[in-house]
């Protein structure tokens, strides 16, 4: 009989407990739709306007800003910015493709250096430039970059800016500027 009761309390324990435990949601994964895309046709509006206070009161998280990722002495250097307080004002096309563009480095001719298209595009396959710097953050700061690595997608303008768009508690925000990719002293790098 005590046993019985031992046993019906246990469990009665234990059930309680897993009722109370907070599941939490997946996150969304970021989806090309016409709200992502009138956000980037937006975006494209600001820098071509060099309207960088509307850029980044809407599109810079304010708790933890972007990162920056270029090339310094060979090695990738990742930066913490709150602001952006510069950005490259041409924008050829407001004309957004969802397909894959690659930039080419090419040191003997300059026929074969550069984008093998012009234009503003879209992919979901980013780089994973903040895997490793991930493990040097604190706790809040993990989330966010799990969030960048995760859930961006990455728009390209051709001869001016790679950036990262992320989607956080239903807004985009701009995450990561790419200076990685176009930087032909990154060849020892790969």
């Amino acid at each position: 009989m005590f046993k019985n009761l031992f046993i019906i309390l246990m469990i009665a324990l234990f059930s309680g407990c897993s009722l109370n435990q907070k599941h939490l949601k997946e996150p969304e994964k970021i989806q090309i739709n016409e709200n992502l895309l009138s956000h980037i046709k937006y975006i494209l509006y600001l820098i071509g306007k060099n309207d960088l206070q509307t850029l980044n009161k809407s599109y810079i998280n304010s708790e933890f800003g972007f990162y920056e990722v270029n090339i310094e002495d060979g090695k990738i250097l990742i930066t913490n910015k709150q602001k952006l307080e510069e950005i490259d004002n041409y924008v050829g096309s407001f004309e957004i493709k969802n397909e894959d563009v690659n930039f080419y480095c090419s040191p003997y001719n300059d026929a074969l250096y550069g984008w093998n298209q012009d234009g503003v595009f879209i992919s979901l396959n980013t780089e994973k430039y903040l895997e490793d710097y991930l493990n040097e953050q604190n706790i809040q700061r993990k989330d966010f970059i799990k969030e960048v690595l995760e859930n961006s997608i990455e728009v390209i303008i051709t001869y001016n800016t790679i950036f990262y768009l992320t989607k956080i508690d239903d807004k985009y925000y701009i995450t990561l500027i790419d200076g990685v990719k176009t930087d032909c002293s990154n060849l020892e790098l790969e």
